[in-house]
């Protein structure tokens, strides 16, 4: 048990809790013991009481701290004293050494920092940049939550950090999102220095992180605007109960006001329950909108509250594009998801073109004969010839829009005419997955309507081919939708990408205010220059920025969150974004020598980077420890070639090689640093 203060609006509140593990979550949760009240009121009217908790209690988290980091200390100074030998050995990973030129030379980071602490009057007691770069390898090398990073901060070499606080820790997440424009336009322009982006193609897309809590944000922030509400009444003589303030609020409703204002003082809600990809509808989350470049760099991402559609989020990051980055005359490229004719029209008005991919199955039955007729496509071919296993045609599209323009009313409704493009592509892989998933379903929908089950829905999944009868409190599957299995048959294989070039300034003109002379004419955005470029590519690069999330998910761990203010969550994702475009930075710099790495085997690469530290004849010692060997490709395909991958990447990126056993000085030589410290936990926090 310890005391714990926590913030409630304007107060300051003391209350007594207990840690505990829940077996069926699996997750460290807290009780509340007791409740003291407003923290400030009890120092005034009972110093002693206060006095008596504060020794008591206070101090546990300090005394448990202190015991868990004592061997750790001890350890430290007896190998770092360098008298005799030692019989004992710690294990270090040094990814953050090899890693240290991408951080400094390649992106500048280092630098910038300074320069960031020199420009804004904020006095932080922490370096912003060490911390920041540990947090970004750390999410590389063995992703944590960021209380569990502080834990692990003694487990590295080459950091730079010898003393943290686990709060400064929080405070440089604040820092980050406060900057967080000037850190994304920094390296931004580091990396068009080193990858010249072509800037006509961003590649969009949105993804969801869940958080596990019980209660969403709007929820939170209720029950504490509730406790305000009722602390406030108390001063005035009201006594209240949180659980009976809507009553009151019925009953007198000249304090909705009063109410009302304490629920503003926290904001927005950010964290809400929503349509999740991953379909954790129990749980609360957020919206990710990234943009990348042509060579999966990330440009920019926005966080969104979980409730929010991705069809309206996408204006939103539309207009920071333009605002903050000035990005103008550029095609966006975005799943079907994204793909409405409102959304496109945004586009255009906003000055830019599109490529929106479009399901095969959701085209007009009318055109499924045109779609179909493989004769009419193009065997596509590299370079040399050589073909590469599909077929494309391109076709005109056009698509009506009415507008209500709400400045010019007199000119609404007004009917465009967008006269798109649709890339249509055939690929005989892509028809053998879709066949033999579509038979999987085919065969779950024919036992259920033998079984005559039970279903959930009718819209998803293997169910989505079956009609039901409904039952009074379940679906029951009737009939196989035969029509719909052959229209799938037929439809297998193709997939379609809808696109536009850039408007004309001429267009832009009249998009930003349109009108019609006779209402028998429509307005049409006409051009589309974009045959002479190859949109058969174009769609083949959607699937990076899938890669992006599937990477931030799956080796940065990037949900679930275990932040929860808007800020510390921008800068969670900020971190994960800094640690993907290292990532980026590696891989570019591995193939531009012909070799070709997966995201994984970067990652248990610097993770296998590991040295057992100790003293042998007063000289420290750190032996480099055996580790696998992965297979690497230099031709593009695996040939058989092994090696470790961790003296790969040491001199890929670094340019130095390690021996088997090293010195301090031999570390430094190779690396190019001049502090080897290590930080020892000595926080109570």
């Amino acid at each position: 048990m310890y005391l714990e203060k926590f913030k409630s609006g304007k107060n300051t509140y003391i209350r007594l809790v207990e840690c505990y593990r829940d077996p069926n979550t699996r997750t460290n949760r807290k009780k509340v013991i007791k409740n003291y009240g407003n923290y400030e009121k009890l120092k005034e009217q009972s110093p002693e009481v206060l006095r008596e908790l504060e020794e008591k209690y206070s101090n546990v988290k300090a005394k448990e701290a202190l015991a868990r980091n004592d061997n750790f200390e001890r350890l430290v100074n007896s190998l770092s004293a360098g008298v005799g030998d030692s019989e004992e050995s710690l294990l270090l990973n040094y990814s953050s050494l090899i890693l240290n030129p991408l951080w400094r030379d390649s992106l500048g980071m280092t630098e910038f920092f300074r320069y960031l602490k020199t420009r804004n009057d904020t006095e932080i007691q922490f370096d912003a940049s060490k911390l920041t770069y540990y947090l970004a390898v750390q999410k590389m090398v063995e992703p944590q939550s960021h209380f569990h990073a502080y834990s692990s901060l003694s487990s590295y070499i080459g950091t730079g950090i010898t003393e943290l606080e686990l709060s400064s820790l929080y405070r440089c997440l604040d820092y980050l999102y406060a900057n967080k424009e000037s850190i994304l336009a920094h390296i931004n322009r580091k990396v068009e220095g080193l990858y010249p982006r072509q800037n006509s193609l961003l590649f969009y897309d949105t993804t969801n992180c869940y958080f596990e809590t019980p209660l969403d944000d709007e929820q939170t922030f209720t029950r504490y605007a509730k406790q305000d509400f009722c602390e406030l009444l108390r001063d005035e003589g009201y006594e209240v109960a949180p659980d009976e303030v809507n009553a009151l609020l019925e009953k007198e409703p000249s304090l909705i006001e009063i109410y009302e204002k304490c629920r503003e003082e926290y904001g927005e809600a950010i964290r809400m329950r929503g349509l999740s990809k991953e379909l954790r509808y129990d749980l609360p989350m957020v919206s990710v909108a990234l943009v990348i470049d042509s060579n999966a760099f990330p440009v920019d991402f926005m966080v969104f509250a979980g409730n929010k559609s991705e069809k309206t989020n996408m204006v939103n990051s539309i207009d920071r594009l333009k605002s903050t980055y000035n990005i103008t005359e550029s095609i966006i490229v975005a799943d079907s998801g994204l793909n409405s004719v409102p959304n496109m029209y945004m586009l255009l008005k906003n000055g830019f073109g599109y490529a929106l991919s479009k399901s095969a199955l959701s085209l007009p039955k009318k055109m499924e004969a045109d779609i179909t007729d493989l004769s009419k496509y193009t065997e596509k071919t590299d370079a040399q010839g050589n073909p590469l296993n599909y077929m494309y045609r391109i076709i005109d599209y056009p698509q009506k829009y009415k507008i209500i323009d709400e400045e010019h009313p007199e000119n609404s409704p007004v009917t465009v005419v967008i006269q798109n493009k649709m890339l249509l592509t055939f690929s005989k892989k892509r028809q053998q997955h879709d066949l033999a998933v579509l038979e999987e379903k085919f065969g779950k929908a024919r036992k259920a309507v033998a079984d005559g089950a039970k279903i959930k829905t009718v819209n998803k999944g293997f169910s989505s081919f079956l009609s039901a009868d409904i039952d009074t409190k379940k679906l029951i599957a009737k009939k196989i939708k035969m029509k719909l299995i052959e229209k799938h048959r037929k439809r297998a294989g193709f997939a379609a990408v809808i696109y536009h070039d850039v408007p004309t300034k001429e267009e832009l003109i009249w998009l930003q205010s349109p009108k019609e002379e006779t209402k028998s004419e429509q307005g049409i955005v006409g051009r589309n220059g974009l045959d002479n470029v190859d949109m058969s590519n174009v769609y083949h690069h959607l699937v990076q920025i899938e890669r992006c999330f599937r990477i931030m998910k799956s080796n940065f761990s990037i949900r679930p969150m275990f932040v929860r203010t808007e800020a510390h969550i921008n800068a969670h994702v900020l971190i994960c974004i800094i640690s993907l475009i290292m990532l980026r930075l590696i891989q570019k710099k591995l193939e531009e020598k012909g070799i070709h790495l997966s995201e994984n085997a970067i990652c248990s690469g610097l993770n296998d980077a590991r040295l057992s530290y100790t003293v042998r004849n007063n000289i420290n010692v750190y032996e480099k420890l055996t580790v696998r060997r992965m297979e690497v490709s230099t031709t593009g395909k695996f040939n058989g070639y092994k090696m470790n991958v961790t003296d790969l990447l040491t001199e890929v990126i670094d340019g130095g090689k390690l021996n088997h056993y090293n010195s301090d000085e031999d570390l430094r030589k190779v690396f190019g640093v001049k502090n080897l410290e290590l930080f020892t936990p000595n926080s109570a926090e």
